[in-house]
């Protein structure tokens, strides 16, 4: 269980920008970028009605945006905060959610070990099919 939910948290960190950014059809949202001093960037997405969903900050290295500093999404719904996670220079190093009123955290080490476990299991789909 506590891999399903590893599994789902890295999956959703790493597509939920994405998601946001093309899936307006299904939930419309609204992204606000604005620049701080220096290379960084505070990125807030809300829904159609203002709501806040997910709040973060960018850095600009090499003309690329990455993931810096700390994230939080908040449950589209009840507008609750329900997971928090910390990148460092694109590097997830923990996260915390919220899970059925339970919270769960993972480090660095856990997130780690199950993505790399995510693509064992796709390889060895690959390889049986």
């Amino acid at each position: 269980m506590k891999k399903i939910i590893i599994g789902f948290i890295a999956l959703f960190f790493t597509s939920a920008i994405s998601f946001a950014q093309t899936d307006v059809e299904t939930y419309p949202t609204n992204t606000q970028l604005t620049k701080l001093p220096g290379d960084l960037y505070s990125v807030t997405i809300t829904d159609s009605e203002g709501d806040i969903l997910q709040q973060g900050m960018f850095t600009k290295q090499n003309d690329k945006m990455i993931r810096h500093g700390l994230w939080k999404l908040y449950d589209a719904n009840i507008h609750e905060l329900v997971t928090k996670t910390e990148f460092v220079l694109g590097e997830q190093t923990w996260v915390e959610t919220y899970i059925d009123g339970t919270l769960f955290h993972y480090s660095k080490e856990e997130i780690t070990i199950n993505r790399l476990h995510q693509r064992l299991a796709k390889l060895e789909r690959k390889v049986n099919s």
